[in-house]
C-alpha cells in the first residue's frame, strides 16, 4: 500500500506549529492510489480502524544559532519539548532548515545573495531524536550554506541516527529519490 506525501508542504508552516493530520486509508483506497486509478470512490473507515495513522508535519527547524546554545545548556530535548504532537504522532516530519556539520566553508555564492546562513554542530542533530522526529527533509534554501561537503556529512550523521533525509545526496538521483517509511503496514513515500 502506498500513500505519497510531498514534503515541500512543510514550508507552509511556521517553526512553532505542528500540523497533525490523521489519514484513513482502506486497503482498497491504498491499492487504488498505488495503481494510479483516477476517480475511485473514497470512503474513510471508522476512527478506530487499524489503518488510521497520524502524521505530524512540523515546519522549518534550524539547528543553528540559539538552538546550539539551548541544547548545550538545557539538553537536547529542550528546543522542541513544547511540540508534543511530534512525539505523539505515528510519523513526524520536519524541514531541516540548516546544515549540521563540522566540514565545509561558507558557500561564497550564498554569501553574495544573503548575509544569513545557518549551521549547527553535528551533535545538535540529537534534538531531532529527542523530539520524536522520524524524517527530515533537506531540500531548502539553507542546505547548501556550507557546501556539498557539509551537506553530505550531515546526511551521514542522519543515516547513523536512523533518520532519513530526503532532498539531498551525492548526486541528483539520490537527492531526488523518495524515502519510504512503513507505518502500521502502510508504506509512505516522502519526497523533497
Amino acid at each position: 500500500m502506498f500513500a505519497v506525501l510531498a514534503a515541500c508542504f512543510l514550508l507552509l508552516f511556521t517553526p512553532h506549529l505542528a500540523l497533525v493530520t490523521t489519514f484513513f486509508l482502506t486497503p482498497e483506497l491504498a491499492r487504488t492510489q498505488s495503481e494510479g486509478r483516477a476517480g475511485a470512490q473514497r470512503s474513510a473507515p471508522a476512527e478506530d480502524s487499524d489503518t488510521a495513522i497520524t502524521i505530524a508535519f512540523g515546519g522549518d527547524v534550524s539547528l543553528s544559532r540559539d538552538v546550539n546554545l539551548v541544547a548545550a545548556r538545557d539538553g537536547f530535548s529542550a528546543p522542541l519539548e513544547a511540540v508534543h504532537e511530534l512525539r505523539a504522532a505515528d510519523l513526524a516530519l520536519v524541514n531541516l532548515e540548516s546544515v549540521a556539520a563540522s566540514a565545509g566553508e561558507r558557500n561564497p555564492d550564498i554569501e553574495r545573495l544573503t548575509p544569513i546562513s545557518f549551521r549547527g554542530r553535528p551533535e545538535t542533530l540529537a534534538v531531532l531524536r529527542a523530539a520524536g522526529i522520524d524524517v527530515v527533509t533537506t531540500a531548502n534554501t539553507h542546505s547548501g550554506d556550507y557546501g556539498t561537503e557539509a551537506l553530505l556529512e550531515q546526511q551521514d550523521h542522519l543515516a547513523a541516527m536512523g533518520i532519513p533525509g530526503p532532498g539531498s545526496g551525492a548526486d541528483r538521483a539520490s537527492a531526488c529519490a523518495p524515502v519510504y517509511v512503513e507505518v502500521r503496514g502502510i508504506v509512505i513515500a516522502i519526497l523533497a
